[in-house]
Order: C-alpha cells, then structure tokens, then sequence
C-alpha cells in the first residue's frame, strides 16, 4: 500500500474532497482494476477449452493454459508487485535505520523457499499453504488500508459499530468459493492439494447458512 499512500499527496482542493487522489484515478486504478481479475482465468478457459479437468496432466491444452497464465501473472503483477514493494521498503531510509533487523531477514525469505521446495513434497506443499494463507490476508489488510484511508478523506471518525460493520464484511468475503472446498477437502493449487483441506475439511459451520 506504499505506492498508494505516496499518490495522495496533493493540492488543499484534493484534501477536501472525499476520493484519495480524484474520482477518475480511483475509478480506474482502484476499483475498475477488479476486473483486470477476470483476464487469467478468461485466458486460461479460452486456450483450454472445455476439459480443464485435464489441466494437472502434461501436454494438454489446459496443462499449457495452465503454465502460460501462471507464468504471465508472475511476470506482470507477482514479481513486479514484490520488487516494487522490497526496493520501495529498502530505500526508505527512516524504516531501513529503524527496522534494520527486520529488512535484513527478509534475505532469508529466498533461501527459506528453496529449501522448502527443494527438500521434500510435503514441505513443498506447505510452502504452497502458507503462501496461500500470507497472500490472503496480505490482500485483507490492504482492503482494509483503503477503507481506512477513504474514513479518513471524508474527515469524521467512524463510530466502534460502522468500523467492526466495515471490516467484518472485508473479513468474512475472503474466498467463499475456496473456503467451500476446503471445508469438502478438494482445494487444489494446480495439481497440489493444499494443507488447509486438512486442517478444514468436515468443520461445516464455516459455510453453513441455515434458511
């Protein structure tokens, strides 16, 4: 949320008006990006086909849509995102002189992921389950540094009950769908059944809505 944060400084005509920076820069960069959302998995249908179920199965269609979206996504969100972030943190340099320890062991995050894709199946699959947990709540709190940050532009403090209304709807929308299948045991990554079908498969309360 830096390269956000860094966007809203601007004029007195800005500051008294409720949009971070303007109505067309949030628009289009805030809230008509959700659909750049649909463009991987449109993509990987259309080069797919109908048979996604043999997507976990080399040389298919699917299998190649698979890794071509993958690879994509890493080139142009994934890896830009990541280095933007890093080197944005790095050359901060009240952060880097308060948080030294901290920046420093970010080095270890790469040596950590290889050995824990290197060394065995499971401990590839749980790198896989705590990336999956990180990036989610990862883009929980930057929903939520919005909604803060849209609190204050409107220049009036939010009462207890608004607040916990706002982020519990934040919350409690993070991946039906997946959370669904989880509960039933049959979230994959690809072919890569993640460690939360273990650790949520039966707990049916979490999805259940009675009539």
């Amino acid at each position: 949320m830096v390269g956000v944060s860094a966007g809203l400084v601007g004029s007195d005509a800005q500051e008294n008006q409720p949009w971070l920076r303007n109505p067309r820069w949030d628009s289009s960069l805030l809230i008509l990006s959700i659909f750049i959302a649909a463009v991987p998995y449109s993509i990987y249908l259309i080069l797919g086909g109908k048979a996604l179920h043999t997507a976990e199965v080399p040389g298919t269609p699917a299998y190649h849509a698979r890794t071509l979206v993958n690879t994509l996504v890493a080139i142009f969100v994934g890896g830009p995102h990541m280095y933007a972030t890093f080197t944005r943190t790095i050359f901060d340099r009240q952060f880097l002189r308060r948080r030294f320890a901290f920046v420093a062991s970010s080095f270890l995050i790469p040596f950590a992921v290889i050995t824990m894709v290197v060394a065995t199946y499971q401990t590839y699959v749980w790198l896989l389950s705590i990336f999956f947990t990180i990036a989610s709540v990862h883009a929980l709190h930057q929903i939520i540094w919005l909604t803060s940050a849209y609190a204050r532009k409107a220049r009036h403090s939010l009462s207890l009950a608004s607040q916990l209304v706002d982020y519990g709807v934040v919350i409690t929308s993070v991946y039906p769908i997946a959370v669904w299948k989880m509960v039933q045991g049959t979230f994959k990554i690809g072919p890569v059944i993640l460690k939360q079908n273990e650790m949520m498969a039966g707990h049916w309360w979490l999805v259940h809505i009675r009539g």
